[in-house]
Formats: C-alpha cells, structure tokens, sequence
C-alpha cells in the first residue's frame, strides 16, 4: 500500500478550546508522521481560524529546494498565490 491515510479532525464548535484541541492533534499527528521514513502529512481541510496558525502542508522535506527552483521558473515574479504553499512559496 501507499500510506496514505484519510482522516476528518472535525471540532465540536470553533471555540478557543476546541481549536486550541484540535491543533495539538494536528501537531501530533504531523510529528508522528515525520518520524517516519517517507512520512508526509498534509491537512487538506481545517477550520479557517486554525489554518491561520498552523503550516496546513507540514514540514517541508527533501525535495523542497527542487520545489523552490521551480516555483521560480514557473513564477519568477511570485505572484501566483503568494506563500501558500510548503514552507512560504
């Protein structure tokens, strides 16, 4: 199989206190999935609020200088979606 695994983190509300749960899960799960080989997570949904405070594509890995270059070349002038992809490209 490939790994990848589904998962819907939904809150109860958007209050401080469930938000405030549910990005300790998000950082949890981000870490465990790091300290795998290969590991990846990616938060493909999440209240906005919590998107605001949280990096929603996890930690950049190995192949991000070749993202960068591209990004580059695809975007010299960096004005397609200004930062809001891995690591701030």
């Amino acid at each position: 199989g490939l790994g990848v695994t589904y998962l819907a983190l939904l809150p109860p509300d958007r209050s401080e206190g469930s938000l405030r749960v549910l990005k300790q899960e998000c950082a949890r799960i981000f870490s465990l999935s790091e300290r795998a080989p290969w590991g990846r997570s990616v938060l493909l949904w999440c209240p906005s609020e919590l998107k605001r405070e949280i990096n929603v594509w996890g930690a950049p890995s190995g192949d991000f200088a070749l993202m960068q270059k591209l990004k580059s070349v695809f975007d010299p002038n960096r004005i397609l979606s200004p930062g809001r992809f891995m690591g701030g490209i």
